[in-house]
């Protein structure tokens, strides 16, 4: 009995020994395999994620910093209401958003008409009866404005014409001071723009007539090199 119960010990103890060691074992391995991973993770997959980030926010930013000033390309000359009473000033200096020359609009209403518009045009006199210029890109309309005396009520149209798309913003009333806003061009058709950006004013909103200024009339989102005029 003696004996039976000393080899068994040593059974037992040769048993524990060896699942220690294939314990040990597979530690080893795994710890090596992880290790194994772990370099060719901090190896390959950080530089390569990276450097994609790293172009997409290039790329965005480049995108996002991109502008188009509308009076390079689109001309002054869709006059529209009131005419005789508006008077437009596109080379007025004085305390303007950037420099040198800002837009100065005085109207004054008459008699005759309630209201009166202005568009900037390609080419001029585009109503949509001829092709316009190609801004596929584009994702706003970005202005400042300001009023003489703030409380001057105007309203802000993109590509009012004859064909495509139009957008047109409510009563915006202006302060005294330069502010900014966007008119939103996504999931529009830019394919063919004649009307870029004009304006209205009507009596019932101004009925002593109204002073107010314009700067960077700007397309952001895509670059002179991007836009396609014939």
């Amino acid at each position: 009995m003696t004996k039976t119960r000393k080899r068994n010990q040593l059974s037992v103890t040769a048993k524990i020994t060896i699942i220690t060691a294939l314990i040990t074992m597979i530690g080893v391995l795994a710890t090596a395999y992880f290790s194994y991973l772990s370099s060719r993770t901090l190896i390959e997959f950080p530089i390569r994620v990276t450097q994609t980030a790293e172009a997409f926010r290039i790329i965005l930013t480049d995108s996002a910093n991109h502008t188009v000033d509308i009076m390079s390309i689109f001309i002054t000359s869709g006059w529209m209401g009131d005419i005789q009473s508006l008077d437009v000033n596109s080379t007025f200096s004085d305390n303007c958003y950037s420099n040198p020359n800002c837009i100065k609009i005085i109207w004054m209403p008459s008699d005759k008409m309630e209201w009166v518009g202005l568009s900037w045009q390609y080419p001029a006199n585009n109503w949509g009866d001829k092709p316009g210029c190609n801004l596929r890109g584009a994702r706003a309309i970005s202005f400042w404005a300001k009023g003489e005396n703030g409380n001057e009520n105007i309203r802000v149209f993109a590509n009012r014409n004859k064909k495509g798309f139009s957008t047109e913003s409510g009563v915006i009333s202006l302060s005294k001071d330069w502010n900014n806003y966007t008119v939103d061009l996504q999931n529009k058709d830019l394919s063919n723009v004649s009307n870029a950006f004009g304006f209205f004013a009507e009596k019932k909103d101004n009925p002593n007539g109204v002073t107010f200024y314009l700067d960077s009339i700007e397309f952001t989102g895509i670059s002179i090199e991007q836009v396609d005029c014939p």
